[in-house]
């Protein structure tokens, strides 16, 4: 699937984020923004330290749908990412937890996940990535990301996936 160019919303505070989540911020990447990314539907891109906090993540959804609300950020979502992936083979890990539950594979999070990755300049374009998903729900899922980039923004994303084995 190619996906729409990006657009990129404002960076989130850290803090009251993670207030939101009920996390703590120190759990949270320091150096990396959170987020509201869209190449279609809109995700805010939380990115998490530690593997270990992104296995055992269990956010307050309410009170961050309402800070979503509030704050008019305009999200279907958020994606969180980690890239302490203990895989040399993966990119990122990740988890789409919805209200209604968990996503074992979400494209479209994961195409705003790589553009964003390259705007951070945690990865490069033309590189390709894998992103497994879905481990913590017994149901993973490899999701193939490909950003490309043009001029100062990466313009085209492809995503594929399949069930991991």
């Amino acid at each position: 699937m190619q996906q729409i160019a990006p657009v990129f919303g404002s960076v989130i505070d850290r803090r009251a984020i993670a207030d939101a989540l009920d996390l703590e911020a120190s759990e949270l990447e320091s150096e990396l923004p959170i987020q509201m990314v869209s190449t279609g539907l809109h995700f805010v891109i939380v990115p998490i330290k530690h593997l270990r906090n992104l296995q055992l993540l269990q956010p307050n959804l309410g009170k961050a749908d309402a800070y979503i609300k509030e704050h008019q950020i305009g999200a279907s979502g958020s994606y969180f990412i980690t890239r302490d992936t203990g895989d040399t083979n993966i990119s990122l890990r990740a988890r789409a937890i919805f209200l209604k539950g968990q996503d074992p594979a979400t494209g479209a999070a994961a195409g705003c996940a790589s553009v964003w990755t390259v705007k951070c300049r945690v990865a490069r374009p033309e590189e390709s990535e894998v992103i497994l998903q879905g481990v913590e729900i017994k149901r993973p899922s490899k999701l193939f990301v490909k950003p490309s980039k043009g001029g100062s923004d990466a313009l085209n994303t492809r995503v594929g996936g399949m069930p991991y084995q």
